[in-house]
C-alpha cells in the first residue's frame, strides 16, 4: 500500500510546526522579560512576537526554499 502525500501538504504541515515551535513563550521568549531567553513562562511581549515572526520567516523561507523543490523533483522521478 502506497502513501501519497503532496508536496503542498508537507509545506503546510512544515509550516504549522514551526509556527507552534517559534510561538512566543511555548520553548522559549527572545527577549524575555527578565533575560535575553527565557524558557517555557508561556507569555510574550511585542518585542518577542516581533522577534519570532522575523525568525520564522527566515527558517520557513529557507525550508520551503530546500524542500519544495527537493520534494518536486523527487515525484518527477519516481513516476
Amino acid at each position: 500500500m502506497e502513501i501519497y502525500v503532496s508536496h503542498a501538504w508537507i509545506a503546510i504541515l512544515t509550516a504549522t510546526i514551526l509556527f507552534l515551535l517559534f510561538s512566543p513563550g511555548a520553548l522559549a521568549q527572545i527577549p524575555g522579560d527578565d533575560k535575553h531567553v527565557e524558557f517555557l513562562n508561556c507569555k510574550t511581549s511585542r518585542k518577542s512576537i516581533a522577534v519570532h515572526g522575523v525568525i520564522f520567516f527566515f527558517v520557513i523561507c529557507l525550508l520551503l526554499a530546500v524542500i519544495v523543490p527537493q520534494l518536486h523533483c523527487s515525484l518527477r522521478t519516481s513516476a
